[in-house]
């Protein structure tokens, strides 16, 4: 079963999405009132930085701890499968509410036990960095800082959720899927500041929360999955089941991403047109990344973070070219991306962006690198399908 990566959260968390199982198949096509699971909340991921945040501090703020502990805590000191296990481990180092004992009774296997332990010696090094950016600016790290800077807590807060999802799928498999004919239903707000799916509450009862009863119109409802439970179950069900809920939530993301992207495109060649003075080869270069980065994007070589990280940069520079400098400096990030294209195409743009602002020759020894670089790397890919057409004809 596939599982959701750092690289998943930040458009989960800015979708707005809730997941509503439902006996009433009618609820796709009318609307209807109740409870739906908060997947935008991410399973605590929110709190896990900050809990985290003051697990470190000189002086721990434990009325604090306590509140997002208490968050969690199941009334059954045996049980902790509501808990993330980033807070029990702090919880229980802090001496926070019932923690020593309710880790005390955590069952796990050995190999994961020792795989955790292996994880915290980087988490913590990375938590000394979240109390200098705490102390720097007198706020929390927000989620998309630790998924593009901290890789070790970012890849803890995406087993949580992973881990979280999982749970509430089996649960709701096992005790509520009991009609014959069952809905899982995508929903999301479509009025603006509306965030209906990102908070909740009863998250030490059931994995991932709830979000309280409220009404929805049909438009809210995004997308569908049909199965059947109750005794027509089939022994694969469960896990086909799980399957089909994954595929649509990377769908409903892929979806958002590929609007996000087309927005970007249309307004890079907008500001292009607006601006007559600007050299063609500039305005070449910028629509060839574009179409670059959307290939990339399409083949998994980028996120979907770096996708519109990349787009928006395009973007800014065609407002300010003074800017050169800073989007030369971010090619470096992607100098293994697609064998140097990416990052030689960052710098062919840069050197445009160069000569539009200045009239010395540091743009065009850019613009000079990057040509040849672009023309290295083309030539060798026709090679390869040269090669690769050989092949396929002598076999």
């Amino acid at each position: 079963m596939p599982l959701f990566t750092p690289q998943d959260l930040v458009p989960l968390a800015k979708k707005n999405l809730g997941l509503r199982l439902t006996g009433n198949t009618q609820e796709a096509n009318s609307g209807g009132f109740g409870d739906a699971i908060p997947l935008s909340h991410l399973g605590g991921a929110k709190d896990i930085i900050e809990f985290l945040t003051w697990a470190f501090l000189p002086e721990l703020p434990k009325a604090q701890m306590e509140v997002i502990y208490n968050r969690y805590k199941e009334i059954d000191i045996h049980s902790s499968d509501c808990m993330p296990r980033l807070i029990l481990h702090y919880a229980a180092q802090n001496n926070i509410g019932d923690a020593k004992e309710r880790l005390s009774n955590k069952k796990n296997d050995a190999l994961s036990m020792l795989y955790f332990k292996l994880e915290l010696a980087s988490i913590e090094v990375e938590a000394k960095k979240l109390v200098s950016f705490y102390n720097s600016t007198a706020r929390i790290a927000p989620l998309e800082l630790v998924t593009s800077q901290f890789p070790y807590l970012a890849q803890e807060l995406a087993h949580n959720f992973n881990e979280k999802f999982f749970l509430r799928l089996k649960r709701n498999w096992e005790v509520y899927a009991t009609s014959d004919d069952m809905d899982y239903l995508f929903l999301s707000d479509n009025l603006p500041h509306v965030q209906k799916y990102e908070v909740g509450y009863d998250f030490n009862n059931y994995p991932l929360g709830k979000v309280g009863r409220h009404h929805f119109e049909a438009v809210n409802v995004i997308k569908q999955v049909m199965f059947l439970g109750g005794e027509n179950r089939t022994p694969d069900a469960e896990k086909n089941l799980e399957q089909r809920i994954y595929n649509s939530i990377k769908s409903i993301m892929k979806e958002v991403l590929y609007t996000s992207l087309d927005e970007l495109q249309q307004n890079i060649e907008i500001k292009l047109s607006q601006h007559p003075e600007y050299p063609i080869n500039f305005k070449k270069a910028c629509n060839e990344m574009v179409m670059l980065v959307g290939k990339l994007q399409k083949n998994e070589q980028l996120s979907s973070e770096e996708s519109l990280d990349l787009m928006k940069r395009t973007e800014d520079l065609i407002d300010n070219p003074s800017e050169y400098k800073t989007f030369l400096t971010a090619a470096n990030s992607y100098r293994m991306v697609s064998g140097g294209e990416l990052s030689a195409y960052m710098m062919l743009i840069a050197g445009w962006a160069a000569k539009i602002m200045t009239i010395n020759c540091i743009g065009d020894a850019w613009i000079k690198f990057a040509t040849e670089k672009l023309e290295l790397i083309s030539a060798s890919q026709e090679l390869a399908h040269v090669s690769q057409a050989y092949s396929l004809s002598c076999s």
